[in-house]
């Protein structure tokens, strides 16, 4: 009489599916077998692999059964994808081997990072200055591709101001956005947003969570005379120099003449001049018609988006009267 090998029956119960990073494991049951020993080897097949008939990505060290039962170690995949185990009875003296079909999935999802951003110089700023932004993913896996880096009007971060450029990923970093000089005063909303790979999904900054204020800025003025001493009759002009102002500056400034230091009792106001592109023309010429010292200044009204300023009263003219004509009768000459 012959007593043959029992078959048993496998049955196989999948982790959950995991973002990619996560590990997964497979476990299996034996029923119908006459007290089986032995172990069982996990193998797991990837996405492209539906039939499983290609080599596996995953082949586990066998596992001695327990009861019955046997859970594979755990196995972290490399790439996204619905994955497939199989599990492999190798039977004993007892029991026949025995496999699972290939249709046990488990799901590899993408990654969800999220991107933070840090301004520089932080908020608030003055009109004229440069800011730049530098973002930061948390929670990504391997990330690679770009982020585009976009300042926008309004805090929903519907109406585009500047789209400041795009950076690709070295490494896993994100390089810093370009410069970007903010010349006009109010309230701006940076965001970054990162577009995703294989391996993660995209993910934007929030809008009201990088503002941006821009104040007026404060500019100075330096000035410098065509000539610090002059004979009376002559005609001396001022030029004037912003510093910290836009580039845009627009307006007028006047140029104006003091007969005393502290710059209180006018001499003489000049023509105003308009001021383009952030530049303030010279001084029209003045004629001096009287001796004496003489102090320059110029004032600035400002604009939309800089300060007015006045130039410090430290610009002293000398005009000196012309030199009396003297006769000297020497052996009939004059000089």
């Amino acid at each position: 009489v012959t007593i043959g090998l029992a078959s048993p029956a496998i049955a196989t119960t999948p982790s959950a599916g995991v973002t990619i990073g996560g590990s997964v494991t497979d476990s299996a049951t034996l029923s119908g077998g006459y007290s089986p020993a032995g172990n069982v080897t996990f193998k797991l097949y990837a996405p492209s692999d539906t039939t499983c008939l290609l080599a596996p990505v995953y082949t586990s060290t066998p596992v001695t059964l327990s009861s019955g039962n046997a859970t594979s170690p755990s196995y972290t995949p490399a790439a996204t994808g619905t994955y497939h185990w199989i599990a492999t009875y190798n039977g004993d003296a007892n029991n026949n081997a025995i496999s699972s079909v290939c249709g046990e999935p488990v799901t590899i999802g993408l990654a969800s990072p999220a991107i933070g951003t840090v301004l520089s110089p932080a908020s608030p700023v003055k009109a004229g200055t440069a800011v730049h932004d530098t973002s930061t993913l948390s929670g990504a896996y391997n990330p690679t591709g770009t982020v585009t880096y976009s300042v926008y009007s309004d805090n929903t971060c519907s109406t585009l101001y500047q789209t400041i450029g795009t950076v690709t990923l070295s490494g896993g970093t994100i390089p810093d956005s370009a410069n970007f000089t903010f010349n006009s005063v109010g309230t701006y909303y940076w965001r970054a947003a990162y577009s995703g790979d294989t391996n993660n999904a995209a993910a934007t900054s929030g809008c009201a969570s990088e503002t941006l204020v821009v104040n007026q800025a404060s500019p100075t003025i330096s000035t410098t005379l065509s000539s610090t001493s002059v004979m009376v009759g002559s005609s001396v002009n001022d030029t004037a120099l912003f510093s910290g102002a836009t580039s845009t500056a627009s307006g007028t400034a006047t140029y104006t003449v003091y007969s005393d230091a502290s710059c209180s009792t006018v001499y003489q106001a000049l023509t105003p001049v308009t001021v383009a592109a952030g530049t303030i023309p010279n001084s029209p010429s003045f004629t001096f018609t009287t001796a004496g010292t003489y102090y320059w200044r110029i004032h600035y009204g400002g604009d939309t988006n800089n300060a007015a300023a006045d130039s410090p009263c430290n610009e002293i003219l000398t005009v000196v009267g012309s030199p009396a004509l003297s006769i000297v009768k020497t052996a009939d000459k004059a000089t």
